[in-house]
């Protein structure tokens, strides 16, 4: 959102409100609505769809399998995003390589979509560092979560995510591995079960912690 207004380009900006957003992300997409010349169109899931997967599931079906989280991001994420991109040739994300195992093919221009959807994505912070990202934010003052202050390195939804003890690993010289744990399980919300805490265990044997 900030390269959009600086560069002065004519792009609209999308977000989804979940409903279940933490305070410092609502308190931030509202400094971001009110200094942004970029307008920002907020896409929320249907209510009568999460009152049914409430009703339905129950209030904490998330913590009882990843398969139930999945169901709640289609209600929540999926149909509003879906929503959002209806009619677009094309679409800007923040995916980064050095997020994930999964993520580290992103390319800058994904044509996986332009078959089925008709549009492309593109991915201009591809290949950005978690230290770009840092230094642009710095040097250019621009507003971030709060949550990252507390160690939230990753922050989706309140019930589904929490602060790590480490916020990054040093995997190998090259690559940096950043999750964001699951409250109440050992899942990861980026995909880096085995990586991290093989990670975590090789600190606290060299740091000699419990």
């Amino acid at each position: 959102t900030h390269l959009i207004n600086a560069l002065g380009l004519d792009i609209p900006v999308f977000v989804l409100d979940t409903g279940a957003l933490h305070n410092e992300t609502l308190a931030l997409l509202e400094r971001t609505q009110a200094h942004s010349k970029a307008p920002i169109e907020v896409y929320r899931p249907e209510h009568e769809a999460v009152i049914r997967f409430v009703r339905e599931r129950g209030q904490d079906a998330i913590y009882r399998s990843i398969d139930e989280r999945k169901a709640c991001c289609e209600v929540r994420k999926l149909e509003p995003l879906q929503r959002a991109l209806q009619g677009q040739r094309a679409w800007i994300t923040g995916l980064r390589r050095e997020q994930s195992a999964n993520r580290g093919a992103v390319e800058l221009i994904d044509k996986s979509e332009l078959t089925t959807q008709g549009r492309i994505k593109l991915n201009p912070l591809a290949d950005w560092t978690w230290g770009d990202v840092w230094h642009y934010i710095k040097l250019h003052d621009v507003p971030y979560n709060a949550l990252h202050d507390q160690f939230f390195p990753s922050i989706g939804c309140a019930p589904c995510t929490r602060a790590i003890a480490y916020c990054y690993y040093m995997v190998d010289a090259s690559r940096v591995i950043i999750g964001s744990i699951f409250a109440g399980t050992e899942h990861l919300g980026l995909g880096l079960e085995d990586e991290l805490v093989d990670a975590v265990r090789e600190h606290r044997r060299r740091h000699r912690l419990r």
